[in-house]
């Protein structure tokens, strides 16, 4: 017998795995199925266009009327209710007001509140009594000008302003005082009545017949 060849055996020894034709699947996509897909997509394209090419439709517009055949409106006119145009109201109004320019009296400015004149009376050294003395000088004219001074001061223009002469200490003194009063109580309560009127310091005297 011929020796057979070594790869014989291997070759004959080995199964046959390859599939019988009858059993391998056809992997290839099937034509129907494209087709299916391609005729929904068309759908949904189509009526996608249909709805987005309805609102984007232009609403249809107004009727145009030529202005020729626009009736002109008539005049807006104020009337009263008596149906009297209010212009010819306001024109008997204004011919019937009176003219108040000259019908009212001008306005008086008030009267200024009168000043009181100053104060002229002198004391009356024989009825006695006692006054308020707001200074004490050396000389007579200083004396005379400190009592008007004294005078033009509107808190004491109800009492009389003089210039008493006396002693003090051997020395002629010239007294400026304001007012005459029954008693000495009197006289310092006017005194304190008065003080933002009076200089500082000033004191009550008993007046004397040969002052």
């Amino acid at each position: 017998a011929v020796p057979e060849p070594a790869g014989a055996a291997t070759e004959r020894a080995a199964p046959d795995r390859t599939p019988a034709p009858s059993r391998v699947r056809d992997e290839r996509p099937s034509p129907v199925g494209w087709i299916v897909g391609l005729v929904v997509l068309l759908a949904v394209v189509a009526v996608l266009w249909f709805v987005l090419s309805r609102d984007g439709e232009p609403e249809p517009a107004a009727p145009v009327v030529a202005e020729e055949q626009r009736a002109p409106l008539p005049a807006a006119t104020d009337t009263t209710a008596d149906g009297l145009p209010a212009e010819a109201l306001a024109a008997e109004t204004d011919d019937e007001a009176p003219d108040e320019a000259t019908t009212q009296p001008e306005a008086t400015p008030p009267p200024e509140p009168a000043t009181p004149p100053p104060s002229s009376r002198s004391i009356d050294r024989a009825q006695g009594g006692y006054t308020v003395v707001v200074g004490s000088q050396g000389t007579r004219p200083d004396a005379e000008q400190m009592m008007q001074r004294m005078r033009q001061r509107a808190a004491l223009n109800d009492y009389p302003v003089d210039v008493l002469v006396g002693q003090s200490g051997g020395t002629t003194r010239y007294r400026v005082g304001v007012g005459q009063f029954a008693s000495i109580e009197a006289a310092d309560q006017a005194r304190r009545r008065h003080a933002a009127a009076l200089p500082q310091g000033a004191w009550v005297l008993r007046i004397q017949p040969d002052m």
